[in-house]
């Protein structure tokens, strides 16, 4: 009886465990450069390891979501139309997307702000990168999604030594 107790006992444990963490898996972490080579740097584990450190305590910290992987992977993409869409169907766990795209001033302005490729307060933009990320529950529906464009801007630095154009 003493065995019993004790075997139920463990199987509670288990079950209130596993509900009270959310699981999120990995979905599609892509990335492409317009500009130049600039989305090899994924490659080095050093930068994952820190950026799957920071990933993993943000979505605890803010959602609640426990990553399920030691170690994210970027997909280096060659062409822009080669972004894959998140899955519509249900899968067993949460999904975290994430799209990382830098593209060259004029290409960019000119796909999604033609209004502004002739405006002078654009022209000294070097680049522009482009985050999307999103999370998706396990029907598929998404919990949380946003999209942020950085404009870089070439200036030279301030400070002691060589100025650093770049």
């Amino acid at each position: 009886m003493q065995k019993l107790i004790f075997t139920f006992c463990m199987v509670l444990a288990a079950i209130f465990s596993a509900n009270a963490q959310n699981v999120i898996q990995q979905g599609n972490f892509q990335c492409i450069s317009l500009q130049g080579p600039l989305m090899y740097y994924w490659n080095n584990p050093n930068i994952t390891a820190q950026f799957t450190k920071d990933l993993s305590k943000e979505l605890l910290d803010k959602r609640g979501y426990t990553l399920n992987t030691n170690m994210v992977s970027f997909s280096i993409l060659k062409s822009i139309a080669d972004f894959s869409n998140p899955s519509n169907g249900q899968q067993p766990n949460s999904l975290i997307h994430f799209k990382l795209a830098e593209y060259p001033a004029s290409l960019y302005l000119s796909k999604y702000y033609p209004e502004l490729l002739n405006d002078s307060t654009q022209e000294k933009i070097q680049s522009i990168l482009l985050l999307e990320m999103s999370i998706q529950n396990k029907n598929a529906a998404f919990e949380f999604s946003k999209r942020l464009e950085i404009f870089i801007k070439h200036n030279k630095a301030r400070g002691i030594g060589i100025p650093f154009g770049n």
